[in-house]
């Protein structure tokens, strides 16, 4: 995965999200997986880069870990790879980017539901639902002090179960720099990160979801 960093002051160039290529000379870092046995749950590394994923898998029905949980386990693997390198070369991670994603499939019925409006609140077709959609747009987030932190990250798009199922595939991703490069603050980025996602994933869904859901304020 390439790198990614989050600026502030200069000008966005607004492009297609199309496949990129690169051609390189010599050799590239691999990155590795790491697998639970039952696959639920990933651990991703390369060079620059510690990613803890989990995902649905087989039928579908393994229930998603609480965010205290995952961000512990996370927090224990920083920790051992902090110590690990340490060995290695007396020196602590220097972390300066984050990122926390929630990838939602929301399920839906085009003949009971009244279509996508029905359930996010930023989708508003004139006429009759169409085939397809793909839609982003991100948003600065900003601290107590009013300056740039972060970025959030919004896509919906038509998906597909695996048993041919409509769903509405909604991803909201923090990303920014941490206050400083440890991993305190790595992980209290995150936890912002996540509490901007809970809130704007409210905010962005509709009242008629949130009973469907039977969500709890």
């Amino acid at each position: 995965m390439p790198p990614a960093f989050e600026t502030f002051g200069l000008p966005h160039q607004h492009s297609p999200m199309l496949p990129q290529f690169s051609l390189r000379t010599g050799g590239t870092h691999d990155r590795f997986w790491f697998l639970r046995p039952d696959g639920d749950e990933l651990i991703q590394f390369q060079q620059d880069r510690l990613m803890h994923n989990w995902r649905k898998v087989g039928d579908g029905s393994n229930g998603y870990p609480r965010y205290e949980s995952m961000i512990g386990e996370f927090k224990n693997e920083l920790t051992e790879l902090q110590s690990y390198m340490n060995s290695l070369v007396p020196q602590a991670l220097s972390i300066n980017q984050c990122e926390i994603s929630y990838i939602n499939h929301i399920r839906f019925d085009r003949e009971d539901d009244n279509g996508f409006s029905a359930w996010l609140r930023f989708l508003n077709f004139s006429k009759d639902s169409p085939d397809d959609f793909v839609m982003n747009f991100r948003e600065v987030i900003k601290d107590s002090s009013a300056r740039p932190m972060g970025r959030l990250y919004v896509e919906a798009a038509l998906g597909y179960l695996p048993s041919g199922n409509e769903i509405i595939a909604l991803s909201l991703t923090v990303k920014g720099a941490p206050l400083g490069t440890d991993i305190e603050s790595a992980l209290e980025f995150l936890s912002n990160g996540r509490e901007v996602i809970v809130q704007r994933f409210a905010e962005l869904t509709t009242d008629q979801a949130h009973k469907k859901w039977e969500r709890v304020n």
